[in-house]
């Protein structure tokens, strides 16, 4: 599938993708824009410290891995957040698992307003605020002791 935006920002490519894979839940969207690049999504038992990974090696199917180990909704997020730098990517620099985009603040700030897009779309944030203004209720909330 092209990658018709994807010299974009995070959030457009994040916005592109909400839009053309379905306005919906954000993991049937990770899904579906999964299978519509032939990206496999697969979670493994990860180190403590690492929520997941985009895996480019030669002549295999990209593969994004999440950690078993995390919450399903961290790791639909993850997944989404790897799925974004895949769809920047120009094909030129594929990642081999190595460390290469956690030494660039802006790469990492980027592919996660992507995912944010896609899980918390900005018109549902704004919808919800002014729901709760209406409701006179905060949009805060606070751990009781």
């Amino acid at each position: 599938m092209d990658r018709p935006i994807k010299k974009g920002s995070g959030a457009q490519v994040g916005r592109w993708l909400w839009e053309t894979f379905g306005r919906c839940k954000p993991r049937a969207t990770l899904e579906r824009a999964c299978r519509a690049f032939g990206v496999l999504l697969r979670s493994e038992p990860l180190p403590d410290a690492l929520s997941g990974m985009l895996l480019c090696e030669s002549e295999c199917q990209p593969r994004i891995v999440t950690n078993a180990a995390e919450l399903d909704e961290r790791q639909t997020f993850t997944a989404l957040h790897e799925l974004i730098h895949f769809v920047r990517n120009d094909g030129d620099q594929l990642f081999d698992g190595g460390e290469e985009s956690l030494s660039d603040p802006i790469f990492e700030r980027e592919a996660f307003a992507g995912a944010r897009e896609i899980a918390l779309p900005l018109e549902k944030a704004i919808a919800y605020r002014d729901g709760c203004k209406a409701a006179g209720t905060s949009i805060f909330y606070t751990i009781p002791p």
